[in-house]
C-alpha cells in the first residue's frame, strides 16, 4: 500500500494534492542525513522531475519549510 493510502484524509483540509501528500510523508520517514530527490522519486514510483515540481509546491506554500 502506498503512503497516500495509509493516510487516510490527513492533508485535504491544507489543500494539498494527492502526489504532494504523498511526498511529504515519505520525507517526514527520512532520518536526519536526508534523500535524495532520484531515490524519493523512485520511492514513489515517479520521475525526479515530478518530485522536484511537488517539493518546489510544498516550500513555496511553506509546508515543507517547518514555518
Amino acid at each position: 500500500m502506498s503512503a497516500i493510502g495509509q493516510s487516510g484524509d490527513h492533508g485535504i483540509s491544507r489543500g494539498l494534492s494527492a502526489g504532494a501528500l504523498d511526498i511529504l510523508i515519505r520525507l517526514s520517514a527520512v532520518s536526519y542525513g536526508g534523500i535524495s530527490i532520484g531515490d524519493l522519486a523512485q520511492s514513489a514510483g515517479v520521475s525526479s522531475r515530478n518530485v522536484t515540481g511537488l517539493v518546489d509546491t510544498l516550500e513555496r506554500d511553506s509546508v515543507g519549510t517547518g514555518s
